[in-house]
């Protein structure tokens, strides 16, 4: 719910809408997407850290981009509750992310604006460069974290997924065998073999993928059953597929 105020300044229908912490995108009729809020991590992309209470600036996409037809709004459970990184899927199938300096959480790779400026006027402000799916099909949807770890997750035309950001807790998928520390682009996600991935949620230690026969697949932290697969583990337990091991999904 809102104040009884209405939010939409512009005059133009929403299509659609995301919301982080203290911090909201919208995407508009016009195929504008304007976000508001906190922007103390550039997260409202238009360059600046400059606040805003209203929908009033265009997200600053470059040139021959296209136009952003989904929003993954990253937000934080805690201890800080921050919205620190936002993506957009744009017409092209590009995706591109932007806000916090650890370039972990926007997958273009480590140090890629400090090495190549020219491609980012405003640094992570603003979407610069878009994010590295290399050797990998299309994308069709993405999935932004709303939790403790901050990470973002993707699934691509060819029914395969994908994630970067935070590895803590085995969230990312990708069957590695560390917990923690970052993946600066996306790492494929391990498929069973079961069927095409064609939806995923990203909760608070787990992440879940819906296959295209009606079953759905976690990993990641499994205390008190998360993962939904009978089994329920003790903090810490690693063994028989606990808390998100190498094997999982």
């Amino acid at each position: 719910t809102t104040d009884d105020y209405d939010i939409n300044t512009t005059g133009l229908d929403v299509t659609a809408v995301d919301i982080g912490y203290n911090f909201q995108c919208a995407l508009f009729e016009d195929d504008s997407m304007r976000c508001w809020g906190d922007n103390n991590y550039g997260q409202r992309g238009i360059g600046n850290t400059t606040n805003s209470n209203y929908p009033t600036d265009n997200v600053s996409f470059r040139p021959n981009t296209g136009t952003p037809v989904a929003m993954a709004v990253v937000r934080e459970s805690g201890p800080s509750y921050n919205t620190k990184a936002v993506c957009a899927l744009m017409t092209t199938s590009e995706v591109y992310c932007w806000g916090d300096e650890n370039t972990a959480y926007v997958g273009i790779g480590s140090g890629m604006c400090e090495n190549n400026p020219s491609e980012c006027p405003h640094g992570l402000l603003a979407p610069s460069l878009p994010v590295d799916f290399s050797n990998m099909a299309q994308v069709s949807s993405i999935y932004p974290s709303k939790s403790q770890n901050t990470l973002v997750c993707a699934v691509h035309i060819d029914g395969s997924a994908s994630c970067w950001g935070e590895r803590a807790d085995y969230q990312l998928g990708d069957g590695g065998n560390s917990r923690s520390g970052v993946v600066y682009v996306p790492t494929p996600v391990h498929n069973p073999g079961v069927g095409d991935i064609i939806q995923m949620a990203v909760s608070k230690r787990y992440t879940c993928a819906l296959i295209e026969d009606g079953e759905v697949y976690c990993w990641g932290w499994n205390e008190q059953g998360a993962l939904g697969d009978g089994t329920a583990c003790f903090d810490g337990t690693f063994e028989n597929n606990c808390n998100g091991d190498g094997y999982k999904p």
